[in-house]
């Protein structure tokens, strides 16, 4: 198992790369966040079903706000599944992505977690995850400490490069 980081700024195109790259796949699953009517949605890259995760209205129940973003509490557990069930039976599971919600232990942090066990056990299946430069070291430490992995960093110019032999 390999876990593999994909870092860029914020509104670089990341996601709309990998979606672009890996949709549709056999050997991929996973999430991606894409903005459409307004709004980020969360694709599930296997069958490409768009699911919404931010609204523009708060209920607290319901939603779970970090900054200027309100996101449905329902749409991590649809995402939790996506990623589960991708780790299952992919190759390469993206997760789209590692942020200020996952580094206080909300949104997909435990099904990132969990994803990670899941696919340790396996030496042919990988996950990328997709986090902002400025959260890299924190989760490298958290990670190399917790598990022993060492994380390599890609960013949109070189992750092609290093996936496309692990696809086949």
């Amino acid at each position: 198992m390999s876990l593999i980081l994909f870092s860029g700024e914020k509104q670089t195109g990341k996601s709309t790369f990998l979606y672009n790259k890996f949709s549709l796949n056999k050997n991929v699953g996973g999430i991606v966040c894409l903005e459409r009517n307004n709004q980020r949605q969360i694709v599930d890259l296997q069958s490409n079903q768009f699911h919404i995760h931010e609204v523009h209205f708060s209920s607290v129940e319901e939603c779970e706000t970090i900054g200027r973003f309100t996101f449905l509490k329902r749409s991590f557990l649809i995402g939790a599944t996506i990623i589960n069930d991708s780790t299952l039976k992919n190759k390469l599971t993206i997760i789209d992505e590692w942020g200020l919600l996952e580094e206080s232990n909300k949104g997909l942090m435990p099904h990132i977690s969990d994803a990670v066990v899941q696919t340790s056990k396996s030496i042919n299946t990988h996950i990328l995850l997709v986090i902002r430069p400025s959260l890299v070291e924190m989760f490298r430490s958290k990670y190399i400490s917790e598990h022993n992995i060492i994380l390599p960093v890609f960013g949109r110019e070189n992750v092609g490069s290093f996936l496309d032999p692990l696809m086949y």
